[in-house]
């Protein structure tokens, strides 16, 4: 994942590249300047795409936000390319997927209790 040199070569500081087995993917974080975390990751099962750098981006993770429901109901009232209704999951993130205009998932989860 050559990503880690590009996000360091733009003035980031990405955490190093590791492998999480439970969800099959090479994954490293950045902290954006209000000081949240943002992970992204790439499955190390299936075989890389073609290289393609204006799309490197596939999935990007761990984006929480305070209230799930209600940037559902916004982002959907916008006509954003929402991909389902928030889901509670049993590791306690309530989640929801939204495709951006070039086809990447991006998660937003609402911690609870």
């Amino acid at each position: 994942m050559t990503t880690t040199c590009s996000v360091a070569a733009r003035g980031g500081a990405p955490s190093e590249l590791e492998k999480v087995n439970w969800i099959k993917m090479q994954v490293f974080q950045v902290r954006d300047p209000d000081g949240h975390t943002v992970w992204f990751g790439q499955s190390f099962q299936q075989p890389e795409g073609p290289k393609d750098p204006a799309r490197q981006l596939r999935q990007a993770t761990e984006f929480y936000v305070r209230d799930a429901d209600a940037l559902h109901a916004e982002l959907t009232g916008r006509g954003a390319r929402v991909e389902g209704e928030p889901v509670s999951q049993p590791w306690g993130l309530r989640t929801f997927k939204v495709l951006d205009r070039d086809g990447n998932q991006l998660i937003f989860a609402q911690p609870f209790e």
